[in-house]
């Protein structure tokens, strides 16, 4: 598994290379290869299969890696139109950013200086800037202030000056020579276990400009928080000779558990920077025009954003670092914003219920309202607040597994090629139809592929109320290796050349999973 990411594959390991999960199978062609144990299937076994994550390559060798084993572009989607709520609520936060604006971009014109008027650019600047923002406290970075003094004469005199705004003044990060044109730009950001998604902000109105999103790269360590913890917390010694570490500065070398901490920070920014190379070619901008970045994530995506411990998340009394991550600058992290841009992140509240929910309750006011009412964020984890203005209480629990294919079979998350809806005719020998993402030939069933094929299986009368599969004319209908199962693609339509089922098993664990998911913590 790991010369398959240095090779740039990333594989499927919900276990996080424990050997249990039984995702990243391979076949070996030539070479030898040791080891390849865990929990692998009768069938696979006897295809010649092992399992990547327990498998060590010993001099040589050619590896087949199936479709099916490869983590994939997800599909995420984007709120492309606004609806009412959402609309009104963007009305409102134009308003809020006219009062409270996180950063201003103000144009400034100085007299030539003479041997008379000979005071420090900066000092001639510096007040200037001090009567437009109407504050005392002005200060100014040191790239901006090496930039200056060419910045000046370049522009005639004539400058913009980028200012982060503070409560008790402004700090110049940016001057550029003349007028721009372009507006002060943020980066809102949701850091999601499974997914990233990225919006770029003008600051001038709180308009969404542009968005991107795709899967979270450290889906190759882990599935969920869980798997993660455990991957931060060993040392993957062999790691750090082949794996670009980009944040050296933020670790102390005394610190024993750094290597799968590293890595994992690593890839969330790798995934994060992508998102960014997009939006600024699509807009055609710069890091530099972007001067701050606010961040939503649950408790662990924001400590392995942070490369900060999550050991002890998972461990009784279950205990992040801190709920209130400190701010810090662009070049700090390694993010493709302007340097001295300020990333700010949301709150925790607790191990398990992170600033990602406390966003969401931000945004829709429940601090403000009389009435009692519950909000509901369904992701990787599970989270809820339910509450008004006198109070509110919060929990979470594991959703992943009932909305990303886990435990079944053939399940898999949104990625090209999975099946998102089905039809079944139980008038025509139950002929299949079905949707994929991105149109592609199957290779499996994701999360509300799944939960269609439920109620298909249901109405058409394949399935009783107790999900067991009933007695049907139909070649579909079939006993597998685990009981029953009824195929929904046949080998010749699929992209691994290989019937895709669904089992009694996997409708039973379908069931459990989607009806058990109760509240973890609180």
């Amino acid at each position: 598994m790991e010369a398959a990411q240095q090779a740039g594959i990333s594989m499927k390991s919900s276990c996080g290379g424990q050997g249990t999960c039984g995702r990243c199978t391979v076949k070996v062609l030539e070479g030898q290869v040791l080891g390849g144990e865990g929990n692998i299937s009768r069938k696979k076994k006897a295809e010649g299969q092992i399992l990547a994550c327990t498998a060590i390559v010993d001099g040589d060798a050619k590896i087949k890696i199936p479709p099916e084993s490869i983590l994939q572009e997800h599909q995420v989607l984007l709120n492309e139109e606004e609806d009412g709520l959402l609309m009104e609520k963007q009305i409102e936060a134009n308003l809020a950013y006219a009062d409270h604006p996180f950063v201003k971009k103000v144009r400034v014109e100085l007299s030539e200086p003479t041997l008379v008027e000979n005071a420090s650019d900066w000092s001639r600047l510096q007040t200037e800037i001090k009567g437009i923002l109407e504050t005392e406290e002005i200060t100014i970075t040191h790239r901006a202030l090496q930039q200056l003094p060419q910045v000046l004469r370049d522009g005639d005199w004539k400058l913009t000056a980028t200012c982060l705004m503070r409560d008790n003044g402004a700090q110049v990060i940016r001057v550029e020579s003349g007028g721009s044109e372009l507006p002060p730009y943020g980066i809102a950001l949701d850091i999601g276990t499974t997914t990233v998604v990225a919006a770029l902000v003008d600051l001038n109105t709180g308009a969404n400009v542009s968005q991107a999103g795709t899967y979270n790269r450290q889906a190759a360590y882990g599935d969920d928080v869980i798997t993660r913890i455990i991957y931060a917390e060993e040392e993957h010694e062999s790691d750090l000779g082949s794996h670009d570490v980009s944040n050296d500065c933020l670790y102390d070398d005394g610190f024993k558990n750094a290597a799968g901490l590293r890595k994992l920070q690593d890839v969330v920014m790798e995934t994060i920077n992508s998102l960014l190379d997009k939006i600024y070619l699509e807009q055609g901008l710069s890091k530099e025009d972007v001067s701050v970045m606010m961040v939503a994530a649950n408790t662990t995506m924001i400590h392995l954003f942070y490369g900060v411990e999550p050991r002890f998340i998972r461990r009784e009394p279950y205990i992040p670092a801190t709920a209130f991550f400190p701010v810090m600058k662009g070049k700090e992290l390694g993010l493709k914003i302007h340097p001295d841009g300020e990333v700010i992140s949301f709150p925790s509240v607790a191990s398990y219920v992170g600033g990602d929910v406390v966003s969401g309750a931000f945004l829709v006011e429940m601090e403000q309202k009389e009435e009692i009412s519950l909000f509901i964020d369904i992701g990787t984890n599970g989270e809820m607040v339910l509450g008004n203005s006198d109070w509110q209480m919060c929990c979470a629990c594991s959703a992943g597994p009932a909305f990303e294919g886990g435990g079944i079979d053939f399940g898999m998350r949104a990625m090209p090629g999975a099946i998102e809806k089905i039809n079944i005719d139980p008038d025509d020998a139950y002929r299949v139809s079905y949707v994929t993402v991105n149109d592609e030939p199957p290779v499996g069933i994701c999360g509300s592929g799944l939960i269609d094929c439920l109620a298909k299986l249901r109405t058409s009368g394949i399935i009783d109320r107790q999900g067991h599969m009933q007695k049907v004319e139909t070649p579909r209908m079939r006993q597998g290796e685990e009981g029953p199962e009824f195929v929904i693609a046949w080998s010749e339509e699929t992209g691994f050349e290989k019937d895709i089922t669904i089992s009694e098993a996997d409708i039973q664990n379908l069931i459990r999973r989607r009806a058990l998911s109760m509240p973890a913590s609180a």
